[in-house]
């Protein structure tokens, strides 16, 4: 029923037990709830993903306000009034031009339009909004709320424009306020109500794997390291495989964490890739991997 109203459709009430029907026109319908946390946690406890699916919490502004017990000050504080006159009285006006000479509401709807700029911004917002729906976008797993920002937005700037001026076409400033509005109060559905996608686990190797060659580096006090050398120690085990390694890599040197180079028959791996190469710790690097590899296979003569 609540989205039928807020979507501004004629309800229908049809009452089959009192054999009665009925239809609401022109409807205005105005929701405040205010909860604590626990019950709206067992709520979503009980319902799962119904109460996303339902699409009334897309078309609420909610928010969480961070609490301020252990901060509030136990002495009485002054506030400011200077604007609360206006503020009532612009109030009181906009009350009385809903109602007529004979005491009945005015069901004539009055109509706002976007300015040129204003629509040619409101168009633009909306794309941004749009290019968020694709895997890894803010709004990929919020596609209910995305699909009521575009109608918030209108609906709210409309009502700063009727409020603050009482003219009839939206004006770039106004929308720019309510984007400013609506976008604060949509993050706050994300953080409430959407999980955080789970971490790709080829991140999570690359965590591990940066992790292993920095300690590396530091142990060995050279910002190069021969990428054999880290087939053969990196851990987790399973990224000994050139096969599982070399998406790493890549992603590593995609970030800048690293530097991915090949020179001399060999690859290397570089700590600071955002400084210029050092020659003298390259070829310190190289000749160790090489003089290792000498005596591995000495041993293995003599043996």
């Amino acid at each position: 029923m609540f989205n039928q109203l807020w979507d501004g459709q004629n309800l229908t009430i049809d009452r089959r037990a009192e054999k009665q029907s009925f239809v609401v026109e022109n409807p205005r319908v105005t929701l405040s709830l205010f909860l604590q946390r626990g019950p709206l946690e067992r709520y979503f406890a009980r319902r799962g993903d119904e109460a996303r699916e339902l699409g009334l919490l897309a078309r609420c502004l909610i928010c969480e306000p961070p609490s301020t017990q252990g901060w509030r000050a136990a002495q009485p504080q002054e506030w400011q009034h200077s604007h609360q006159g206006w503020l009532h009285e612009r109030a009181t006006q906009l009350l009385k031009q809903g109602i007529d000479k004979n005491g009945q509401p005015v069901t004539e709807r009055q109509v706002l339009r976007f300015g040129v700029d204003a629509e040619i911004r409101y168009f633009q917002h909306l794309q941004q909004i749009k290019n968020e729906l694709m895997p890894c976008g803010a709004f990929a797993q919020a596609k209910d709320l995305a699909s009521k920002l575009d109608r918030q937005i209108a609906r709210v700037a409309a009502l700063l424009q009727l409020f603050e001026t009482g003219g009839h076409e939206i004006s770039l400033p106004i929308l720019n306020a309510s984007i400013e509005i609506v976008m604060w109060y949509a993050n706050e559905y994300l953080r409430l109500f959407v999980p955080p996608p789970p971490v790709p686990q080829l991140n999570i190797d690359a965590e591990a794997v940066f992790l292993w060659m920095h300690g590396r580096a530091l142990k060995n006090n050279n910002r190069y390291i021969i990428k054999n050398d880290v087939l053969k120690g990196v851990v987790p085990t399973k990224l000994r495989r050139a096969a599982n390694l070399e998406p790493v890599l890549h992603l590593l040197a995609s970030q800048q964490r690293i530097g991915y180079w090949h020179s001399g028959g060999l690859q290397y791996l570089d700590m600071s890739p955002q400084l210029v190469q050092d020659p003298f710790d390259w070829h310190l690097a190289v000749d160790s991997y090489r003089m290792r590899r000498k005596s591995k296979k000495s041993s293995m003569f003599v043996s």
